[in-house]
């Protein structure tokens, strides 16, 4: 047969299949590092809240030094900007502190994520 294709006739699928593959694989690798951005930012808002805690609740901190205990935690960590914010309040025998930042998101059409923290500690000495 002189001047038949060797060409099949589905051969356009396999690039398809291969797009439809790429781009499912890679919508799943960028939720797989959104999350663990999320979780990372989780810890840090944690650790700047106890941090804050542990040193208004000290018999010599005030609410002012654990306020800026916890900004300190998450500016130096890179999370402490126009969206964060850091409260410190007395209740009682009791410190609260509620520390607040945002998370960058690197998924397309995804607003930044709220994370949010509040840790409860006894006032020494009261």
């Amino acid at each position: 047969m002189a001047g038949v294709s060797c060409r099949k006739v589905g051969a356009g699928e396999a690039e398809i299949e291969f797009l439809l593959v790429f781009v499912t694989l890679l919508a799943l690798v960028f939720g797989a590092v959104q999350i663990g951005l999320l979780f990372y930012a989780r810890s840090i808002v944690v650790a700047a809240a106890n941090r804050g805690a542990q040193e208004a609740s000290a018999s010599s901190g005030t609410l002012a030094t654990g306020q800026q205990a916890a900004e300190r935690a998450l500016s130096s960590l890179g999370l402490l900007d126009n969206s964060s914010s850091v409260e410190v309040v007395d209740r009682g025998g009791d410190v609260r502190v509620r520390a607040s930042a945002s998370v960058a998101s690197i998924v397309p059409f995804l607003s930044a994520v709220p994370v949010r923290a509040v840790v409860v500690m006894h006032r020494e000495g009261g």
